[in-house]
């Protein structure tokens, strides 16, 4: 008798990813896109149905779909945000630089370094208060 056992998932990425599918089918069909609306449908089925399958037997899987609160799991969450931001960054400052340097105005790399630098600091602001 196997004494392992599947951790429960938690159905509200699989039911937002279907809705989700839903809704760009719906858009895809109105426009004339037949096949195109219902093969994303399939996608975010087959996404829902991986996150629920995956979810319970893959310990990263799990961590993008459930809300556990597992110290290493948040310490994680933690450090991958951090890289994320950093690289984000970069490449919009990289790319607006290339974009300067090739005679463009910054479209749309400077709106949104700016937009994430002021969430960031935004962030900064309030996680400070709230410690």
């Amino acid at each position: 008798m196997s004494t392992t056992r599947k951790r429960p998932i938690n159905v509200f990425v699989p039911v937002i990813l279907v809705i989700a599918g839903i809704a760009y089918a719906a858009l895809m069909i109105s426009k004339g896109h037949l096949w195109l609306g219902l093969g994303t449908l399939a996608v975010f089925v087959l996404l829902a149905a991986g996150a629920v399958f995956f979810g319970r037997r893959s310990e990263i899987v799990a961590m993008l779909v459930d809300d556990v609160h597992e110290e290493r799991n948040v310490h994680l969450h933690a450090r991958a945000s951090l890289y994320t931001v950093n690289i984000l960054a970069a490449v919009l400052v990289i790319g607006g630089i290339v974009d300067f340097l090739r005679g463009g105005d910054g479209w749309p790399w400077a709106p949104l370094a700016a937009l994430m630098a002021v969430v960031y600091l935004a962030s900064l602001f309030i996680l400070n208060r709230r410690s």
